[in-house]
């Protein structure tokens, strides 16, 4: 939980690059969080429109 309050830290004192930092070397060290089986969209017809592209 040490990085999950590190994060929230750094998000309160707006330091968002070192956000995006911190997690990019985190995904690097740890790959097998990198895949990602689900796409989320808010609106329901941008998920359809990126379904059909991909062909999923």
């Amino acid at each position: 939980m040490e990085f999950l309050e590190e994060i929230i830290n750094m998000l309160n004192k707006c330091n968002f690059e070192d956000v995006m930092t911190k997690i990019s070397n985190f995904l690097d060290e740890n790959p097998h969080y990198k895949t990602i089986d689900y796409y989320h969209f808010a609106n329901p017809l941008e998920e359809l429109m990126f379904s059909e592209n991909l062909k999923i």
